[in-house]
């Protein structure tokens, strides 16, 4: 789907790592880029999208060359723009923690409020349930 800049959230689904590390660390982290389009054309994105990335494999896994020897700066930079939350069916449904369960929720309440395009979620909440 091609990009529109007033989209209130991004969703990858089913990622294994098929952008590279410098796209993802200049779309989750930068305000301007510009986005290629089917046919060459591109769009501006103008502001920073809160992004939900769902993958079978963890960070590491999807990027195996560069997290092997984890001093790779611009990977290090990617593992800080995310929170990694991992769901599997053992005791409960999907066998999140309370930590994780909480977080979840913290998250989409701010996806949720309608700063969530223009304000970055507050530093250290993923800290108040390790």
């Amino acid at each position: 789907m091609p990009w529109r800049d007033d989209y209130d959230l991004c969703i990858m689904d089913d990622f294994k790592g098929q952008k590279s590390i410098i796209w993802m660390n200049e779309f989750l982290g930068s305000m301007n880029m510009l986005m290629r389009e089917p046919g060459g054309t591109h769009m501006k994105k103008t502001r920073i999208v809160p992004t939900i990335v769902i993958s079978n494999f963890p960070l590491a896994k999807c990027y195996p060359l560069v997290a092997n020897g984890c001093e790779d700066e611009s990977f290090n930079t990617l593992k800080d723009r995310f929170i990694e939350v991992e769901l599997t069916q053992q005791g409960n449904p999907f066998g999140v923690s309370d930590a994780d369960e909480r977080l979840a929720n913290e998250m989409m309440e701010y996806i949720l409020r309608e700063e969530c395009a223009t304000k970055p979620m507050e530093e250290g909440v993923a800290a108040k349930h390790d």
